[in-house]
């Protein structure tokens, strides 16, 4: 749930939908950017942190959906989680490596 109270799914359509709590449909993206999105978390200034399974890379999107960054040279095979805590450090379940990344 983003600091405006949004709440941020991904799905297997490559892309991220955007609800309303009250499940309410607003907007998706990531189409074309995402590839099997697996994890998906939210930084403490609003941006959404997504897993690419498939891409084995990591998106940063601002709460509007524009990508403002992409994470492809770390060494990631089948991220399939993120987490962010509150210093802002995020966290990558690296699956195939079997090991968390942080950066």
């Amino acid at each position: 749930i983003t600091p405006d109270d949004l709440v941020h799914v991904t799905d297997s359509n490559h892309r991220i939908q955007v609800f309303q709590q009250n499940g309410q449909f607003i907007r998706q993206f990531g189409n074309g950017i995402v590839e099997c999105p697996r994890g998906i978390a939210v930084t403490s200034d609003g941006h959404i942190v997504v897993a690419s399974a498939s891409a084995n890379k990591l998106s940063i999107f601002t709460q509007d959906g524009q990508c403002v960054h992409e994470v492809t040279d770390i060494g990631l095979n089948v991220p399939l989680g993120v987490a962010v805590d509150s210093d802002g450090l995020i966290y990558i379940a690296d699956s195939n490596n079997s090991r968390v990344v942080v950066l």
